[in-house]
């Protein structure tokens, strides 16, 4: 069960269903790298996107592009996702076993901050991390959370506080 939608992070899953399994097949035949996308959104507690349809989904999702595939010998498949863009969903078919939908791209607005304050911002945020991992964080990963993007660094910071109780579909 995931806990939140990640947007400009990256995430490992790995994929067993055959449904998946088609998805991350059909993906990887689009030629484009860039193209290999699909959407994530998270399921509201208590809810069944079965049962409930749209109204089970919470309003934003987050586009994510295969970076990594590595393709098991029994099918399933490692993937690594990033998230992109965030949407809203305009219209969604439920017809097949993984639902399709027509979205809106949410632009995010130009953000002026400081670079030093950021970076700052982003050493004090990664520090915060290690204490509460006790020191246990790789130092790749607190090198991953720094970053100079302002608006990057927002994301990554609520990825490691969000408490959003909700599964992805």
């Amino acid at each position: 069960e995931f806990r939140r939608v990640l947007f400009r992070s990256t995430l490992p899953l790995h994929i067993f269903e055959p449904r998946y399994r088609g998805m991350v097949r059909e993906l990887l035949g689009h030629p484009d790298p860039e193209d290999r996308t699909f959407g994530l959104i998270a399921i509201r507690p208590g809810r069944s996107p079965e049962r409930d349809g749209a109204d089970a989904l919470h309003t934003v999702g987050v586009i994510a592009r295969l970076r990594e595939v590595v393709e098991l010998p029994d099918g399933r498949f490692d993937i690594e996702m990033i998230g992109t863009q965030r949407f809203t969903v305009r219209v969604l078919d439920r017809s097949a076993p993984l639902m399709r939908a027509q979205v809106d791209v949410l632009a995010d607005p130009p953000v002026a901050i400081d670079p030093a304050t950021t970076h700052a911002l982003a050493r004090a945020f990664a520090a915060y991390r290690q204490r509460l991992q006790q020191g246990d964080e790789e130092p790749s990963a607190i090198a991953r959370l720094i970053t100079d993007d302002p608006t990057a660094m927002s994301y990554r910071s609520e990825e490691h506080t969000s408490e959003l109780q909700s599964r992805q579909y």
